[in-house]
């Protein structure tokens, strides 16, 4: 994974490739503290010594984590039965609009950083590169 951080005079803000920009707005926006990268690591943790999925939510953006891929969406695609139980063995669904779903969900995502489009809403990258990515954002903001 490709990626970019900046200190800004807000704070700090990352940038990653269009596949995983969603990661650069989680950094960005709930991601400015070492205690709050400490706690997704700490989850990141558990799904490794476990093997089960587990989940980080954010004030915006949830986490799912398994033992081998995180996927990323913004807190308006849970709750609608786009996930099951399932991912706790480790497998995960993604979320597949039709139609009008797609639009009304597009009008009521509120992103203060990037406008994203609706297939933008979601990301996934492998467990590995995610935590790589953590440990360089943890060094720089610290």
């Amino acid at each position: 994974m490709e990626y970019q951080f900046f200190k800004e005079p807000f704070g700090y803000s990352a940038q990653c490739e269009y596949e995983q920009e969603l990661f650069a707005v989680l950094l960005t926006e709930e991601l400015q503290q070492v205690d709050q990268v400490a706690a997704v690591q700490a989850v990141i943790e558990q799904a490794q010594q476990t093997g089960q999925g587990q989940k980080w939510q954010g004030q915006q953006y949830v986490l799912l984590i398994s033992d081998d891929e995180v996927e990323i969406k913004h807190n308006s695609e849970m709750g609608s039965g786009y996930y099951d139980d399932d991912f706790h063995q480790g497998e995960s669904q993604l979320s597949h609009y039709e139609g009008d779903e797609e639009a009304q969900a597009a009008e009521h995502n509120p992103f203060s950083q990037n406008e994203l489009s609706a297939q933008s809403q979601q990301a996934g990258c492998g467990l590995q590169d995610f935590s790589e990515l953590l440990i360089a954002w943890r060094d720089f903001i610290s």
